[in-house]
């Protein structure tokens, strides 16, 4: 299943300006319907389809601008029923001529499509070095020199697969992430399934998990329901030492900083970093091994504290949290809850004199008329009790 859905690194792209290749064995469109599904932008055609993400028919075109200096992409479909032919069109941001440059302020994005029609032809298979199997149906799109971010620019394989598995949580398919033989002659793994951080763990509970436990509020009407899942790392285990463990468990998963992570439809759209467990939680302690996932999938729309540019009031920067005062209504009823049931399920662990103690953390109720209006105006005293003795 996982052949279904490949991202691969173009085997003639340099190895720090990687181009990639984004295959899905879906549904594919006809050439003639190119102008109203791939290149059209704000036509809210999958507004009526509540599991998918798309809302405002512009993500393939808010991945251009990552697309080199020239800003290209390569679109290429066929339906998955063979009822029409194979289909290709070339978007660019336009060269401005140097009329243009003294006349126009901005550019423009134009596509492809000599006499009024976007290319086609027709094919029973066509081989375009996918992995293990040749374009039959379906669509390509090929990002020409894309912008990854630092700490993916590596092998794709196993850094942007890293990426990818905490920004897609828990993801409806799994997908193959390639990288290839020609730009990296000595790398053995560059072929890695991608399923999601919440499968990961899953898959590898014995090794990194000391606990996982999950917490379900149901809020007021401003809220609704949310489900948290709280999971805390081991300390060390008897292959590394407490410092090698500790650096194993932030590479594999906290390459983002994201300690708690919200998502809707296993997406995840913003997060906290581990500021947010020694502030709001006041867990020092478990700052690096404290990773707390918040499925917004079911609260009221303008509770969802995602911020992607699905309301009104949007910011520039992606990864923050809409800032207003039903947001920290949702945020206290949840910390609150989550303090509670952390209070009860959790033990802190910490390192002393080569010992691990064991500290367990009780908190004393907060003032119930205590002002709503910031994380730092609810402070609960913690009350500590330390018995030494090695964890088991």
């Amino acid at each position: 299943m996982a052949q279904d859905i490949q991202i691969l690194a173009d085997p003639n792209s340099p190895k720090m300006d990687t181009s990639l290749i984004i295959y899905d064995n879906g549904e594919g469109q006809h050439p003639q319907d190119f102008p109203d599904t791939f290149l059209s932008l704000l036509r809210g055609n999958k507004n009526d389809i509540k599991f998918v993400q798309g809302k405002y028919n512009m993500g393939g075109a808010g991945a251009i601008v990552y697309c080199g200096e020239e800003r290209y992409q390569l679109i290429a479909s066929k339906r998955y029923d063979n009822t029409g032919n194979f289909g290709f069109t070339l978007v660019r941001m336009h060269p401005l001529t140097k009329e243009e440059e003294e006349t126009k302020k901005n550019t423009f994005y134009e596509y492809f499509c000599p006499e009024e029609k976007i290319p086609e032809f027709s094919i029973d298979e066509l081989d375009l070095n996918l992995y293990r199997r040749k374009f039959r149906t379906g669509t390509i799109i090929k990002l020409y020199s894309y912008d990854l971010p630092a700490g993916s620019r590596s092998v794709i394989s196993r850094d942007l697969n890293q990426s990818l598995n905490e920004y897609l949580h828990n993801p409806a398919l799994p997908m193959y992430i390639i990288d290839r033989k020609e730009r990296y002659p000595r790398d053995t793994g560059l072929e890695r399934i991608m399923y999601g951080l919440s499968n990961r763990l899953m898959d590898q509970k014995d090794k990194y998990i000391d606990r996982q436990f999950s917490l379900e509020i149901t809020g007021n009407k401003e809220v609704g329901k949310i489900r948290a899942t709280v999971t805390v790392f081991k300390v060390k285990n008897n292959e590394k030492s407490v410092k090698e463990f500790k650096d194993t468990i932030q590479n594999e998963f906290f390459k983002n900083n994201m300690s708690v992570a919200f998502s809707l439809n296993g997406q995840v759209h913003g997060s906290y970093s581990s500021e947010f467990i020694t502030r709001a939680l006041k867990y020092k302690l478990l700052k690096d091994y404290l990773l707390v996932h918040v499925d917004c999938t079911n609260t009221i729309p303008i509770i969802c504290v995602i911020q992607m540019g699905q309301w009104i009031r949007i910011k520039r920067i992606h990864t923050k949290l809409c800032d207003n005062n039903i947001r920290f209504k949702f945020l206290y009823e949840w910390r609150d809850n989550l303090i509670e049931c952390m209070g009860k399920e959790l033990i802190v662990r910490r390192r002393r004199h080569r010992d691990i103690y064991r500290i367990t953390i009780t908190f004393a109720p907060a003032c119930k008329d205590a002002p709503v209006t910031s994380l730092d105006q609810s402070k609960r005293p913690l009350k500590i009790g330390l018995s030494p003795g090695p964890m088991p």
